[in-house]
């Protein structure tokens, strides 16, 4: 890949776009939002935080693969992957 990438570097556009990681506050509106403790935190906002720590994995928040929240896994499942976390097979 390495050695690909400089063979067509003429090609490749750079983006100099500025990125920034979501705090843990932009997390939390896309959680249920419920602090049902089903994760281990206490509330969902100590989830998001953990999350954006990566001491915490989206897995954990059932209530985001089951039942009326799943409208939020794709967009959360988006956020994690950016983010560079792991994401469960399970989903």
């Amino acid at each position: 890949m390495i050695n690909d990438t400089y063979r067509r570097r003429a090609e490749i556009e750079p983006c100099y776009e500025t990125r920034s990681r979501p705090t843990a506050l932009q997390i939390y509106q896309w959680l249920p939002r419920t602090n049902c403790r089903e994760c281990g935190e206490v509330t969902c906002l100590a989830f998001a935080a953990r999350l954006l720590l990566g001491e915490q994995s989206i897995g954990r928040s059932r209530p985001l693969f089951t039942g009326e929240y799943r409208h939020l896994k794709e967009a959360m499942l988006e956020l994690v992957a950016a983010l560079g976390y792991a994401i469960p097979e399970e989903t």
